[in-house]
C-alpha cells in the first residue's frame, strides 16, 4: 500500500533521513489501521508535534498520531485526558480508538477528523480553552506528574551538529534557568494546565472551536500557559499572535487574582519566558537530523539567545 500522493513526492524530494523516517511512519500507519479495521489507503503525512507526526487517514475521515518508542507514554494518557475534558463539557477532539497499536517500531493512535480548519493565532479561541483548562478540578498528584520543563529539555543535545560550545552553553543555561525556577514564588495555586510552548490548537467551524490536545495534561500553575501564549510576542519580531486579545479574552473566563491584571505581568514572568524560548531552541535541535534548514535554524536562533543577532526582538526564523 502506498502513500498519498503529497507524500510520496515529499519522500522522493525530502532528504533521506526524513524519507526514511516517513517511510517508517506509513508502514506503521497502515499495518495499525489494519489491526482496527480502518481503510488506509493514500494515507498522507500532514505534519508534526513535539512527540508524533501526523498522518490523515481520507478514507476513514481518521487523523493517526504516531509516536516513536520514546514519547510512546504519552499516548494512552493523551486519550484519556481528551475524555477526561470532553466530560466536563468542552469540545476537545476524541480518538476514535482507545488503543495504541504498536507497529513497525512505533506506535499508533487513532482519531477523529478535526472539524473545519485550524486557526493559528486564534488568540480568543486558545484563552478559553486555556481558561476553562484551569477551572476544571486540578488533576491528582497520582495522575499526573508535576510540571517540570526541564525534564527531557536537553534530549539529543550530545548528538546534535552545532558549533563549538554551543552544547556547553545550552547546558549551562539550563542549570542557571532551573536554578531560578525552583525560587519562583508562584502566584496561582497549582491546577490543570497545558504545559506546551504555545496557546491552544484550536480548530473553527461554523463558529465553533474545537480544542486538539497534544501531549497530556499536567499539575501545575496557570501562570505559565499564558506564558506560553505571550513570550513570542516579547521575543519575536512580527509575531501577531493576538496577545491581547488573549489576555481581554482569557479574564472573561478565568478572572486573575487581581482583578483585571495579566496573569503573566509578574516578577518570576521572565524566567518563564528564558525557559520556553530555550525549550523551543531544543525542539529545534532534535529535528537537526532532518536536513540543513532544521541546522540552520538551530544556529540562528542560539545566536539569539547568547546576545549574536542583538537585542530582541530577534527574527526568530533562519529565513
Amino acid at each position: 500500500m502506498t502513500p498519498g500522493p503529497r507524500t510520496r513526492t515529499l519522500i522522493r524530494l525530502g532528504n533521506a533521513a526524513r524519507a526514511r523516517r516517513m517511510e517508517a511512519e506509513h508502514g506503521a500507519v497502515t499495518r495499525a489501521a489494519a489491526e482496527l479495521g480502518f481503510p488506509a489507503e493514500h494515507a498522507e503525512y500532514t505534519g508534526e508535534e513535539e512527540s508524533f507526526a501526523l498522518w490523515a487517514l481520507p478514507r476513514a475521515g481518521l487523523v493517526a498520531y504516531v509516536y516513536p518508542p520514546e514519547h510512546a507514554w504519552q499516548a494512552q494518557p493523551l486519550m484519556a485526558d481528551a475524555h477526561r475534558v470532553g466530560a466536563y463539557g468542552l469540545d476537545v477532539l476524541l480518538p476514535r480508538s482507545d488503543r495504541a497499536v504498536a507497529a513497525g517500531g512505533r506506535f499508533v493512535t487513532f482519531w477523529e477528523r478535526p472539524r473545519g480548519r485550524r486557526v493559528e493565532g486564534d488568540a480568543s479561541a486558545a484563552a478559553y480553552a486555556a481558561a476553562a483548562l484551569h477551572l476544571l478540578p486540578p488533576l491528582r498528584p497520582s495522575a499526573a506528574g508535576d510540571h517540570d520543563p526541564f525534564e527531557g529539555m536537553l534530549d539529543g543535545l550530545e548528538q546534535a551538529p552545532l558549533r563549538p560550545g554551543d552544547a556547553d552553553w545550552i547546558r549551562r543555561r539550563a542549570v542557571r534557568l532551573a536554578d531560578l525556577w525552583c525560587g519562583l514564588a508562584w502566584p496561582s495555586p497549582p491546577t490543570t494546565i497545558l504545559a506546551g510552548h504555545q496557546p491552544a490548537t484550536c480548530y473553527r467551524h461554523l463558529g465553533t472551536r474545537q480544542l486538539v490536545l497534544t501531549r497530556p495534561l499536567v499539575r501545575g500553575q496557570r501562570e505559565w500557559d499564558v506564558a506560553a501564549a505571550r513570550w513570542r510576542s516579547d521575543l519575536v519580531q512580527g509575531y501577531q499572535g493576538g496577545y491581547r486579545e488573549f489576555v481581554a479574552a482569557y479574564a472573561q473566563f478565568c478572572p486573575a487574582p487581581s482583578a483585571g491584571a495579566d496573569p503573566a505581568d509578574w516578577e518570576g514572568y521572565p524566567v518563564l519566558r528564558e525557559v520556553l524560548a530555550l525549550g523551543d531552541t531544543m525542539r529545534e535541535v532534535r529535528r537537526t537530523d532532518l536536513g540543513g534548514r532544521h541546522q540552520r535554524e538551530v544556529l540562528h536562533r542560539l545566536a539569539c539567545l547568547r546576545g549574536e543577532a542583538g537585542p530582541a526582538p530577534w527574527r526568530w526564523s533562519a529565513g
